[in-house]
């Protein structure tokens, strides 16, 4: 068994100059306890978050580095002797991680004679909404709001198919692909992004209702004031939240609002302002992040 057999994939990291408020909040959302401080490829710490929620910055000196091919005993042994976290890599970048945590996992897991009981695959959170209420832009912004998370995003395109690859925008991997409405053209978007934790898939424009299930986790309704009345009864019921994107500073966004609480108890509503207030998007991020993270973490 090799390193790469036992380690979490892709972790969650932080650059050296990341606010330790921000590393308490991604900890916290994530329901992690470690976090890598990287400079580009250099490991130059590592944050451990403790169960009362005060966090701890620790040095390079207590954390091994391995590459992911070697035997997965040394890793263990390096835990065992002490080490806060192992950092796997292979050709000098980090390519994942190994805590005391995923020790104890794996000799659960040795004692029940099941070692794959992790499910894997990224997280797949779906958004729809009628053409024109702002799907594209409103998933661009939420990635560039975790960049802590390795996030692609797949949208429906004119072409069937993704031989050329992904195009990167705003530094996250895209497919367009006509075929990504169906379960087999999905997977396949998926596979050409490469690895990431996290996939948006927006639906096609002017999509008012989900036409079936494609495996996402999360299904997210997205509509400008004047359509939030106008969106399918099922759409409504089966979305796990509403995004409605606000153009002006009117009370028509408050009312849509008002309006889908009354239609759907305890739905998570959220008004985000369609030309960039980063303000109006940060408690439609923080719960995203708090709903995506520990998935993503759990199935790295």
């Amino acid at each position: 068994m090799r390193v790469d057999d036992i380690m979490t994939r892709r972790p969650l990291t932080v650059g050296p100059g990341t606010p330790r408020a921000d590393v308490r909040d991604l900890l916290a959302d994530a329901r992690i306890h470690h976090m890598p401080i990287l400079d580009g490829d250099q490991l130059v710490g590592l944050w451990i978050g403790h169960g009362d929620g005060t966090i701890a910055l620790l040095g390079p000196e207590k954390v091994a580095v391995l590459d992911e091919h070697e035997d997965a005993a040394e890793a263990v042994s390096a835990i065992l002797r002490g080490q806060a976290a192992v950092i796997a890599t292979s050709d000098g970048s980090p390519t994942g991680m190994i805590t005391a945590e995923d020790v104890q996992r794996l000799a659960v897991a040795a004692l029940t004679h099941d070692l794959d009981r992790r499910a894997h695959g990224p997280v797949v959170v779906r958004f729809v909404g009628p053409e024109g209420s702002g799907k594209t832009t409103l998933l661009l912004r939420t990635i560039a709001s975790l960049q802590e998370c390795a996030i692609g995003m797949v949208r429906p395109g004119a072409v069937t198919g993704t031989s050329e690859g992904p195009r990167i925008i705003d530094g996250a991997p895209v497919i367009e692909d006509a075929s990504a409405d169906r379960m087999s053209g999905l997977r396949r978007a998926i596979t050409a992004l490469g690895p990431v934790r996290v996939v948006f898939l927006e639906d096609r424009a002017g999509t008012r209702r989900p036409r079936w299930g494609l495996g996402e986790s999360l299904l997210i309704a997205v509509a400008e004031p004047h359509d939030v009345a106008r969106l399918a009864d099922d759409l409504f019921e089966e979305c796990n939240a509403l995004v409605v994107v606000r153009r002006d500073s009117s009370r028509a966004a408050s009312d849509a609002a008002e309006y889908a609480e009354a239609r759907r108890a305890a739905l998570p509503i959220f008004v985000v302002d369609a030309e960039g207030d980063p303000e109006s998007l940060r408690p439609w991020s923080r719960w995203l992040r708090s709903r995506v993270l520990p998935e993503a973490v759990r199935r790295a």
